[in-house]
């Protein structure tokens, strides 16, 4: 088990779904970097390039206890054209 891949789960989690769709959960601040966490996870998943990935049907939140002002907002992959920029 390595310890690195344990803290970066801790900002993230991750659902495939059974019709094909990706939720990402957001779970901890900085946001930013917890997506880009989050996204170097699904690489892992999906080898693809940045367009392919952006096709793919992924909703990417985050609670409102973790941030209010992002919650219930689809934020999107930070490379793709309809992102929301992250602090």
């Amino acid at each position: 088990e390595n310890q690195d891949t344990q803290g970066d789960q801790a900002q993230f989690e991750i659902v495939y779904g059974t019709d094909s769709s990706i939720q990402i959960g957001l779970t901890k601040e900085p946001l930013g970097q917890a997506r880009l966490a989050a996204e170097k996870q699904l690489r892992t998943f999906f080898p693809l390039t940045n367009e392919q990935l952006c096709s793919l049907d992924v909703y990417l939140g985050v609670p409102a206890q973790v941030n209010e002002t992002y919650a219930g907002k689809n934020l999107g992959l930070s490379f793709c054209p309809n992102a929301v920029k992250l602090p």
